[in-house]
């Protein structure tokens, strides 16, 4: 398509543009036209407001769906980070069997952008098809910055369903051994509890019942855990799993309670009144 009409017309605009504006962003259609799905015609629109710039490409092309996986296929993901590198924000709009279209928008003013912001957004431009390495990279990264927000940024990804098992138990780890404030400790326990209790996986489910043994100050926190353990219906070792947050717990009353209702408990019984009778109470009382 490098001597087509479309490539044509836009070199017109871009000559005109790049004397006031970003030479990245505007040389951005070069990127997305060869990678547009069996286009019949592409329209272009710039335009140019006191304070940003958006590039609107267009075409009447067969559609894809961007949330789906691509494997080979890295020319969303670099599109996404190049806007990423200056300062921009690349929006995807595309369907089968409707056209498809890509905005890139970047404002004139300066761009102040500290560790944090920079972590978050590197992470966020990596699409479905990124290797789940890369993106616990710039975890790792994020974490070392001991700054709130990567807290709540990571609670975000313990909740995104459509992030790897993998990402998601690395992020479990690190909130449930990192270093948080009264406030993010109950935001965690909050997020551990929702996950025991409806998580997509056994793994990810014990994990975070186990987590939750850190937690059990926080109201609400044992009754969710005896209430897992008391639950027949459920996995033996997901229901083991809370029974040892709540042993981990000590004998508080709420704890000493939910156990003496465990020892009847044919699977778990003599393991609650084993942890009674280690803190010298009574089983039966």
């Amino acid at each position: 398509m490098s001597g087509s009409p479309v490539h044509s017309r836009m070199n017109r605009i871009l000559r005109r543009a790049r004397k006031r504006h970003s030479s990245e962003l505007l040389g951005k259609p070069s990127t997305i036209l060869p990678n547009t799905p069996r286009p019949h015609t592409s329209n272009l629109v710039l335009e140019v407001g006191p304070s940003d710039v958006t590039l609107l490409v267009a075409d009447d092309g067969s559609g894809f769906d961007p949330r789906a996986s691509h494997p080979g296929h890295f020319g969303l993901q670099l599109m996404c980070e190049q806007a990423m590198a200056v300062g921009a924000a690349l929006e995807l709009a595309s369907a089968r069997p409707r056209d498809s279209g890509s905005r890139a928008r970047r404002t004139t003013a300066p761009m102040i952008m500290d560790d944090v912001e920079r972590l978050i957004q590197a992470f966020s431009a990596r699409v479905s098809t990124s290797s789940t390495a890369s993106k616990l990279d710039v975890l790792m990264d994020l974490e070392r910055l001991c700054d709130g927000r990567a807290a709540s940024f990571l609670l975000q990804v313990l909740g995104d369903t459509g992030e790897p098992s993998e990402l998601r138990m690395h992020v479990l780890k690190r909130l449930r051994n990192g270093p948080l404030t009264a406030n993010e400790r109950s935001s965690v326990a909050g997020a551990l509890g929702e996950l025991m209790l409806h998580g997509c996986s056994i793994d990810l489910r014990m994990q975070a019942a186990l987590a939750l043994g850190e937690f059990t100050d926080i109201s609400g926190v044992p009754t969710a855990l005896g209430s897992l353990a008391l639950e027949s219906q459920e996995l033996l070792d997901l229901r083991y799993s809370a029974f040892t947050s709540l042993e981990r717990a000590g004998h508080t009353p709420e704890c000493v309670n939910l156990l003496r209702q465990l020892s009847d408990d044919e699977m778990l019984g003599r393991s609650a009144q084993s942890a009674l009778t280690r803190w010298h109470l009574d089983p039966r009382e």
